[in-house]
């Protein structure tokens, strides 16, 4: 008699107990995402920070920190690419991550860690955009907040310092 166990990051473990004996055995078990609680924030902690310009939530443990960028136009496209014509945009105020979204959080959210190169603080990579969407999703339902990807304008004005810019590309 002996007890079997499956387990994986992200799916239910299951434990299976058998007696072998001399005759040819098969055993067909399918394991089962873990389904993440949406309930009232009680799988997620959400706090805020002293800093004006930064909010700071807690996923299962896992940190990571929001930046307040202050709405303005900018100049947006590049001369010396495909990304003519420069034309001017105008953003209201929006917060963007700190950091990438770290293999970490992806993990704390998703369950499982699906990047090729492994490491907590790493960013997440091999991720379609389907999958993207569904970590939004989740993220979402366990902080009460709502969360989206930046638009291109977004990301271009803070990569090139906001307002605070001095007219660096990036």
């Amino acid at each position: 008699k002996h007890t079997i166990q499956m387990t994986w990051d992200g799916y239910e473990n299951i434990s299976e107990k058998l007696t072998f004996t001399h005759k040819p055995m098969v055993l067909n078990k399918t394991l089962q995402a873990k389904q993440v609680k949406a309930e009232a924030n009680t799988s997620a902690s959400v706090a805020s920070t002293t800093s004006g310009n930064k909010r700071t939530f807690t996923v299962n443990g896992v940190s990571f920190t929001m930046i307040h960028v202050a709405g303005g136009t900018f100049q947006m496209g590049s001369n010396v690419s495909d990304e003519k014509p420069i034309h001017s945009v105008t953003l209201s105020s929006y917060f963007i991550g700190e950091t990438e979204v770290t293999q970490a959080l992806w993990t704390a959210v998703m369950g499982s860690n699906p990047s090729n190169f492994k490491g907590n603080n790493l960013p997440v990579e091999m991720v379609s955009w389907n999958e993207c969407k569904t970590f939004i999703r989740k993220l979402n339902d366990l902080t009460g907040e709502n969360f989206r990807l930046p638009t291109e304008a977004e990301w271009e004005f803070a990569a090139r310092g906001g307002n605070r810019s001095c007219g660096y590309e990036y």
